[in-house]
């Protein structure tokens, strides 16, 4: 979803644009860096040596999850005389979007996008864990590996699909859930096949992970055949473009 490789080739010029992972990354001395904010935090202030009259514009994404004291702190460490932040939450609840409107600016450009309200609905399930968590990390391990829970997840998911939904989203925390899902829908979908007589796509299920083609995987969401789109959490809390989710 690049031209940057076909353009390093074209200008003889082998990055372009890269991911800083570590300082030895600077030595390539790319035109664009790409950061995250935990890779900055490890060692700022030699960060900031590399940075500092060698970049004039810093661009923050998702900048609403900057308004933290120390998050703060290291954009004010960043000299570029030029800033662009990204983001879809200019306000937050606790009014400290105030510390980037001071670093980066006031806001210069909104765009317009229709976006689905959910009616939420709470759904209890008929699963109870066998104990009283108090980690909230061993209560999911409990949640992802229960397979009464994750046939309670299946059905629900064919009733909506029976209803007329084309695309359901399901959000997962982890890989290994997404995995468990996808193939207890798919063993489902063979067996109302052979005993229902109900068709179902063969890519009935579509993974969004980070390893998956992405675009193909939403084109595939958007394309009108019934689908149920498991997703890493992480992926889509800021949400994706698609058309079909009713």
């Amino acid at each position: 979803m690049t031209n940057v490789p076909e353009l390093e080739n074209k200008v003889g010029f082998s990055k372009v644009v890269k991911i800083i992972r570590s300082m030895d990354d600077f030595k390539w001395n790319p035109d664009v860096a790409l950061m995250t904010y935990q890779t900055f935090l490890n060692d700022p202030s030699r960060i900031q040596k590399y940075i500092n009259g060698n970049y004039p514009m810093l661009v923050v994404d998702e900048v609403h999850g900057f308004n933290a004291d120390k998050a703060a702190q290291i954009i004010g460490l960043i000299e570029s005389p030029y800033r662009l932040a990204l983001s879809a939450t200019t306000e937050r609840k606790d009014g400290r979007e105030i510390l980037m409107e001071r670093l980066i600016g006031p806001v210069v450009a909104t765009s317009k996008a229709h976006t689905l309200v959910p009616r939420i609905m709470l759904m209890k399930s008929g699963v109870a864990p066998p104990t009283d968590y108090q980690s909230w990390h061993y209560c999911m391990k409990w949640a992802v590996s229960s397979a009464e829970r994750n046939i309670e997840i299946m059905k629900a998911l064919f009733k909506d699909l029976r209803a007329g939904h084309k695309c359901i989203i399901v959000p997962v925390f982890w890989k290994e859930h997404l995995n468990a899902l996808q193939d207890l829908i798919m063993k489902q979908a063979k067996f109302l096949a052979k005993h229902k007589g109900e068709k179902w796509p063969l890519d009935l299920v579509v993974p969004f992970h980070s390893g998956v083609n992405r675009k193909a995987a939403l084109d595939r969401a958007d394309s009108g055949k019934p689908c149920i789109v498991i997703a890493i959490n992480s992926m889509i809390k800021q949400g994706i473009d698609l058309s079909m989710p009713t």
